[in-house]
């Protein structure tokens, strides 16, 4: 379970402070997707689990990593696997979507992973994209690329 600490939102620097590539979602609301998916991340905040959420298809498709080092696998338990590789590598675990854009069926969204890295105790920022499609309210793959930054 990801734990809320308002200790961590001290951890995070502002946005206007953060590096790192900047998405540029089209000057309109988010579209449904778009709210599914950051849906999604503010669960698992509260709960660390979405594998059994409804919205995702039973053969989700999730591809990690690049290169050599990419793995794909299918269905809920390698969704949650993957998230869950994020979330071992702290103690008092946080995600935050610092941006999140739609464009037709896919949603690319700015994770942030943050806490106390649990070997050297040092305070970390992960950050990595997501690239989630999504069709008819069914979320069907995510890739997720290799931590930036």
């Amino acid at each position: 379970m990801l734990a809320s600490n308002p200790v961590s939102a001290l951890r995070r620097p502002p946005l206007a402070l953060r590096r790192g590539p900047q998405l540029r979602p089209a000057r309109q609301p988010a579209g449904d997707n778009a709210r599914l998916i950051r849906g999604l991340y503010e669960a698992w905040q509260r709960s660390g689990d979405i594998a059994e959420s409804t919205c995702i298809t039973p053969d989700i498709e999730v591809h990690e990593g690049s290169g050599r080092l990419r793995a794909v696998t299918r269905g809920r338990a390698g969704l949650e696997r993957a998230m869950q590789s994020f979330v071992d590598l702290f103690d008092d675990p946080g995600v935050e979507v610092e941006e999140c854009a739609e464009i037709g069926d896919e949603v690319v969204a700015r994770v942030n992973f943050y806490g106390r890295v649990n070997t050297s105790g040092a305070v970390r920022n992960l950050r990595t994209f997501h690239l989630w499609t999504v069709r008819d309210g069914k979320v069907l793959s995510c890739r997720i690329s290799s931590p930036v930054g």
